[in-house]
């Protein structure tokens, strides 16, 4: 086997565990804090149930995934994907070092497209796939803020004559409710990487087709789960405490918001960003209760890293497309897509 080969491994492997890492603190980020909820167990609880997602993945299909390795009309090569995952795990290693919760999905898409582009031009991007990837990447932040705004409003109406010993229950409901959104992540996340596998298996010619092997799957699950048990600590702070001062009605009804998206996103077969619409929930959810809630100058830093990472990513893309071909180290790879 080529050492490019395992060099594109590697950056898989970096990809799906800064992915989990990313996510995993999004997800804790939502938890609001309890006697019964010390850190350790609450990434252990996440992970559990992240885990648990192998045992939905087939039953939600695998349309995210095809929906990236679509993404190309022509080859695949060695230096597109090398390009790409590395520019994805540099832009991703440099926001987490910040604290800055990022996509990965953006990331991904980013760095497939400039390097697609790069060698083929604009005619290598496979337009119908494309064009879903990013409805889908803008639409879901929107609809992720109105469906949390909405629910947060039937739920004030619903409990306006609770008392505040609500927030005991609401504490407990919320390990079932993030559970949910932790099997839901399990089952869609991994598959960006089940699909980056599957692409560099193709272009250093180990696979004839886009099939994902039963392999890929289990090991992409385990891989982000490692990740999300790393803790990703920076970004949960980001989100529970620098954005907005989230409370236990916060917690469930981002979480519930966050498993609807996620699943009529992955059935529709689109690639969304699971960090964009934990964020984009939270700001629905504090809007709904007091629009000063929400710490509008952290949203918009987190807005604008978002905004930046598609094209940012593929410029980082090109230019190690550019430095590889120059190298004449990559293989040209095998005409299968």
């Amino acid at each position: 086997m080529s050492w490019l080969f395992w060099v594109a491994i590697i950056f898989a492997v970096m990809y799906d565990i800064l992915n989990g890492y990313n996510d995993g603190g999004s997800i804790i980020g939502t938890l609001v804090s309890a006697p019964f909820l010390s850190p350790l167990r609450i990434v252990l609880w996440v992970c559990f149930f992240e885990l648990c997602g192998l045992l939905i993945i087939y039953y939600i299909g695998m349309n995210i995934a095809q929906s990236i390795t679509s993404l190309s009309i022509f080859t695949v090569t060695p230096t597109i994907i090398l390009a790409a995952l590395s520019a994805a795990v540099i832009w991703k290693v440099v926001t987490i070092a910040v604290g800055i919760p990022t996509s990965s999905a953006h990331a991904l898409v980013g760095g497939l497209a400039g390097a697609i582009i790069v060698a083929y031009g604009w005619n290598g991007i496979a337009q119908d796939s494309f064009e879903k990837i990013i409805i889908i990447l803008l639409a879901t932040p929107v609809v992720s803020a109105l469906l949390s705004y909405s629910l947060m409003h039937l739920e004030l109406f619903c409990s306006r004559w609770a008392t505040p010993q609500i927030n005991t229950g609401l504490s407990k409901l919320q390990l079932l409710t993030v559970a949910l959104a932790s099997t839901l992540h399990g089952a869609t996340e991994p598959q960006k990487t089940m699909a980056v596998i599957v692409l560099i298996l193709g272009a250093f010619g180990y696979q004839q087709d886009l099939a994902i092997p039963l392999w890929v799957v289990i090991v992409s699950v385990f891989l982000i789960t490692l990740g999300i048990l790393a803790g990703g600590w920076r970004i949960a702070k980001t989100f529970n405490r620098r954005l907005m001062k989230i409370r236990p009605l916060d917690s469930v009804t981002a979480q519930l918001t966050t498993s609807m998206v996620i699943l009529i996103s992955a059935l529709w077969g689109g690639t969304f960003s699971t960090s964009q619409v934990i964020g984009s929930s939270l700001v629905g959810a504090g809007v709904a209760k007091r629009f000063n809630q929400v710490s509008w100058r952290v949203a918009r830093h987190i807005l604008m890293a978002w905004l930046v990472t598609i094209p940012a990513v593929g410029l980082l893309a090109i230019i190690i497309w550019k430095l590889l071909s120059l190298s004449s180290i990559t293989p040209r790879g095998a005409l299968w897509i």
